[in-house]
């Protein structure tokens, strides 16, 4: 009962990452990773949480190696202490501090490098704030925002963008019209593709604002298009549509040119929830 009021106080977001990324914290000591990598675990989810739940996973099972997982757990609490990232406290504090103070201007540019700053760091790139204020300064006033719709068929990202104000939409079931006369028609998916990114790299080219608007299930599909728009210094921003499940069949029941069932089934069994380390901003828009 204990146990079950404590849970009772998390979110379903924490308990999600808890269950998700309850084993990365070994994992981290054991390859020795750089200090990014610890970051932005912390930005998923507590430290603490982690230690206390692999804690328990460790002391509640009968096996040889759990005083050696202990040692390696415990190497993992020191670490985020010494990084000053025990208790939720926020990972990149210091940096956010350090770019407001060098770029005194408007909030949604201190974001915008402050979010490519993180990006930049875990992956490798730099090491500190100030690097991030010089790499950025030639584009930072002047870039293209870019949005990209994470959802199922019948998720609601149609409705959705309907009452944005995104910019230039890139669709791929508009280019599936185009190309083949029929929007579910996936004979052609390869030149839908290229043309797609034709498009899109023109209006990034051009620092439009743009909508690379598709279901984006998989996480290598999202990093193709968050890379491409990354390379042309545009802002991204993943919108996530958690419809649930018994919505999403019904609406496509309803829709005038509805996927086949097993299309659908197919994508629930292959959809990837987003990270949110997978662009510079990533909303979730429940129904």
């Amino acid at each position: 009962v204990e146990i079950r009021n404590i849970i009772d106080h998390f979110s379903s977001d924490t308990l999600l990452a808890l269950i998700g990324h309850h084993h990365d914290s070994m994992k981290l000591v054991r390859r020795e990773a750089p200090d990014a990598a610890y970051r932005r675990l912390a930005r998923v989810i507590d430290p603490a949480l982690i230690y206390w739940l692999e804690l328990a996973d460790l002391r509640g099972r009968d096996c040889g190696d759990n005083r050696d997982g202990e040692d390696w757990l415990n190497l993992y609490r020191l670490r985020c202490e010494e990084l000053g990232l025990w208790r939720g406290v926020d990972p990149y504090a210091g940096w956010r501090e350090e770019i407001s103070v060098g770029l005194p201007g408007s909030q949604y540019c201190r974001d915008y490098v402050l979010a490519e700053a993180i990006m930049q760091h875990e992956e490798g790139a730099i090491q500190s704030p100030a690097e991030a204020l010089a790499r950025t300064y030639p584009y930072r006033e002047s870039h293209s925002r870019v949005t990209i719709t994470c959802g199922l068929s019948g998720s609601g990202k149609s409705h959705w963008l309907s009452a944005q104000e995104p910019g230039e939409i890139v669709s791929s079931d508009d280019l599936r019209e185009e190309l083949c006369g029929k929007r579910e028609d996936q004979s052609k998916n390869g030149q839908v593709l290229q043309l797609a990114k034709e498009r899109f790299k023109a209006c990034l080219k051009d620092r439009r604002d743009v909508v690379w608007d598709g279901t984006n299930i998989r996480e290598d599909g999202r990093s193709m298009i968050v890379q491409l728009a990354r390379d042309y210094h545009a802002r991204t921003n993943l919108v996530v549509f958690a419809t649930p499940l018994d919505q999403v069949r019904g609406r496509n029941r309803k829709r005038k040119d509805p996927i086949p069932v097993k299309a659908l089934e197919a994508q629930i069994d292959r959809f990837e929830w987003p990270e949110i380390w997978e662009a510079h901003g990533v909303v979730v828009e429940a129904d």
